[in-house]
């Protein structure tokens, strides 16, 4: 932990870094300006909508009543496709395998955009593992 605050602390030192958070959880960074961040179709609330109804919640997580957040940094490259996900903070296997699936179906609808083209943005997706949001 004190390491990726180490290397995100020379990040903003050495270069322009975005960050943006919203009421939905989800947090994204960029390590370049950019116009515009990548846009998922319905925004930011129908990304969030897409993670937790794509989630199925692991049968052994919910029986040792497992709940957590997992944080997977990947990248949005220039057709709107995430790519080289990476899980940074993880709850336990099978939880982290199914935030790691979902993440990997994300496609956003437009790419971000710098001087009006398309550019390749590191962006961070929290997936949240919740009993009582199960159906």
């Amino acid at each position: 932990m004190v390491r990726k605050l180490f290397l995100l602390c020379i990040l903003i030192f050495f270069s322009n870094v975005a960050f943006s958070q919203n009421d939905n959880d989800t947090v994204y960074l960029s390590v370049s300006k950019v116009e515009s961040m990548p846009h998922y179709k319905n925004g930011v609330e129908g990304l969030f909508k897409f993670i937790q109804g794509s989630l199925i919640y692991p049968q052994s997580a919910k029986n040792d009543s497992i709940q957590g957040k997992v944080l997977i940094s990947c990248k949005v490259d220039t057709l709107g496709n995430t790519i080289n996900h990476i899980i940074e903070k993880g709850v336990r296997l099978d939880v982290d395998s199914e935030a790691l699936r979902v993440a990997k179906l994300v496609k956003f609808e437009k790419p971000a955009e710098l001087q009006g083209k398309p550019v390749e943005v590191e962006y961070l997706i929290p997936v949240t593992f919740k009993l009582c949001n199960i159906k």
